[in-house]
């Protein structure tokens, strides 16, 4: 009789060992992943896009690429931009300020050594986890990377209009792109710190411009994260805010 009650602790602890260690989901690994990127006090963000575009049988293609620090404590992002079209390479920098009631975004001439400054109303979303509460579907794939997982996420064509229009925080402006399709986003996250790593994209059968004779053939989308609260506090410098003038006065000057 100890025996069998023995034997019955051991299959009773057995079964509560496995429930307490089941894998989870990959709606809930993405999920876990968004919320802790949120937490966030700083990191650094490096955006690679390259855009395709046939304009009146004009075939250009520019590489954007923005290497930005972002400091959620005093909402402060600081920035580093390069672009080519035509061959010829172009650099500016900026700052992004969204602790006021309006965002402001600081960004320097490509040409002269002027300041200019924009507003646009604040953007509300939780940036990650919009990626997840949006999503109608989350898959894990096999990953190529140690201690890294892959998984793909897709967000169907109005949640993504949605975010896109968000995202571009314009005011009293028509949106320039329309979303045609539903959007898979590869998501890889770090085993070991559970942040997201790497966000890629390609959207070129997703996404058309809002322009005449102006027609996307190609477009892709890279963001990788680092430097997780290892960043430190960004300001912006006092000249820059000084000096700058608004966008509006550059072009009606």
């Amino acid at each position: 009789m100890k025996k069998l009650k023995w034997l019955a602790l051991v299959f009773v602890s057995a079964i509560m060992i496995t429930g307490c260690g089941k894998e989870r989901t990959p709606e809930e690994v993405v999920d876990d992943a968004s919320k802790k990127m949120n937490e966030l006090s700083n990191y650094a963000m490096k955006l690679e896009m390259t855009m395709s575009i046939n304009s009146s049988g004009i075939e250009m293609t520019i590489p954007i690429t923005i290497d930005e620090k972002v400091d959620e404590d005093s909402k402060i992002a600081s920035m580093n931009m390069t672009f080519e079209m035509f061959g010829v390479k172009m650099t500016s920098e900026g700052y992004i300020d969204m602790s006021q009631d309006q965002t402001v975004t600081y960004a320097k001439d490509f040409l002269e050594d002027t300041w200019t400054k924009e507003y646009s109303a604040n953007n509300e979303l939780d940036d990650f986890v919009s990626i997840t509460e949006n999503a109608s579907k989350v898959e894990k794939k096999d990953s190529e990377v140690k201690n890294v997982e892959h998984y793909q996420v897709t967000i169907e064509k109005d949640k993504m209009q949605q975010l896109l229009n968000a995202s571009m925080n314009t005011i009293d402006e028509t949106e320039e792109y329309t979303v045609n399709g539903d959007v898979v986003v590869d998501l890889y996250i770090d085993s070991k710190t559970n942040y997201i790593s790497k966000m890629e994209m390609d959207l070129s059968n997703s996404v058309s411009m809002n322009a005449e004779d102006v027609e996307i053939t190609a477009f892709s989308l890279t963001i990788t994260l680092s430097d997780f609260n290892t960043v430190g506090t960004i300001t912006i410098p006092d000249d820059v805010v000084a000096n700058a003038v608004e966008s509006s006065e550059t072009v009606n000057s």
